[in-house]
Parts: C-alpha cells; sequence; structure tokens
C-alpha cells in the first residue's frame, strides 16, 4: 500500500489516473480500506491542483472522520489530511476555517519540528496574510525562518522562500528597511546556491 506522501497531485493531468486508482482500490479493497482511503485523498489533492477545491473540501471533510475513526487520531498521515483540507480551503477562500485547520495540526503536534509542522505554519502565515492580520503574519513568517533554515538549510529553495515572504510581511508592517536587508541577505543566499 502506497504512502500518502508517494502520490504526486501536483498538475491537473494527475486527476483522471486518480480517479482511476481510487475506482479500481473501491472494487478491489473496499470503501474502507486504509488504501482507498489514500486513494480519496489523492484525488482530493488533484482537484485541489485542478482548481477545483470546493470538491476537494467536500471529499476531505467526509474523510478525516473516516480516516480517523479506521487509523486512529495519532497516525501519521491525519495531520497531512488535514494539511490537503486546510489547502483547499485556502483556495476555495474559506481562509478563517483554513487557519483554525492549521492551527489544530500544531497544538496536536506538540511542539514536534516535521514537515508537518512547517507546512501548517506556511499555511496559517499565507490564511493571516490574506486576512490582512499583518502583524500576526510577520511573526509567523519570524518562527518559520529559522525552522526551515533548522530543517532545510539555509539555502534550500524553500528557506530561500521563506526569507522573501518574510521581507514582504515586514514591508506590509511598515519595516522596509528591515525588508531591504532580509532579500538582500536572500539574494546572497541565492548567488551562493546557484554557484
Amino acid at each position: 500500500h502506497r504512502d500518502l506522501h508517494s502520490f504526486p497531485t501536483r498538475s491537473s493531468s494527475d486527476l483522471p489516473l486518480a480517479r482511476d486508482l481510487l475506482s479500481r482500490s473501491e472494487r478491489i479493497l473496499g470503501p474502507n480500506n486504509p488504501a482507498t482511503l489514500e486513494a480519496q485523498h489523492a484525488v482530493a489533492r488533484a482537484l485541489t491542483a485542478n482548481g477545483q477545491p470546493e470538491e476537494a473540501v467536500q471529499i476531505l471533510d467526509s474523510l478525516l472522520p473516516v480516516y480517523t475513526a479506521i487509523l486512529g487520531p495519532n497516525h501519521k498521515n491525519i495531520a497531512l489530511l488535514t494539511i490537503s483540507l486546510g489547502q483547499a480551503l485556502y483556495q476555495a477562500q474559506n481562509f478563517t476555517r483554513a487557519l483554525d485547520l492549521s492551527q489544530q495540526i500544531l497544538a496536536a503536534k506538540g511542539g514536534a519540528l516535521d514537515l508537518d509542522v512547517i507546512n501548517a505554519l506556511d499555511l496559517g502565515a499565507n490564511c493571516l496574510f490574506r486576512l490582512q492580520q499583518r502583524q500576526q503574519e510577520l511573526a509567523v513568517r519570524q518562527v518559520i525562518l529559522p525552522l526551515k533554515t533548522q530543517l532545510f538549510g539555509e539555502k534550500h529553495q524553500w528557506t530561500l522562500s521563506s526569507y522573501i515572504q518574510l521581507a514582504w510581511a515586514l514591508w506590509a508592517t511598515g519595516q522596509p528597511q528591515q525588508a531591504e536587508e532580509m532579500l538582500r541577505k536572500t539574494i546572497s543566499a541565492a548567488e551562493f546556491a546557484l554557484g
């Protein structure tokens, strides 16, 4: 059985493949088999990537309680599924609910540092940006950057993107000099990373 991380759903072309996988899994394994649940998640992620977040939200909203009942609330994929729901809600412009989900993930993780925490923080910061809560967004982005640096290194593309996001948050909160300094660090790090 495949892990949720292993099924690619980054483009709209993945949707037919994901639906086919779900159909086969339901027919062969049954609707409540963990592999079928993962296939439903893959369809929802493909729908989100295909610009159909409302349909993805419907699937994920119904899938999350079933997934939790079958696998347990502490299963490693519950946070991933919740992040997918948050991302679909974000794309559907339901920023308040997506922000609530990001906070639930962080509370459930209890201070652990992993990719789920990074994704939840990114989701939360993006929601705060869209909700125009600039000071709160800045505070979250100031937490994200050192965590990404710790997990991925200073020159990693995800860390570099966090430098840029932090610079924009600084600019939006009336700190243009700090924003410019952050952008200079980003440029310097990117130049070093590119050789």
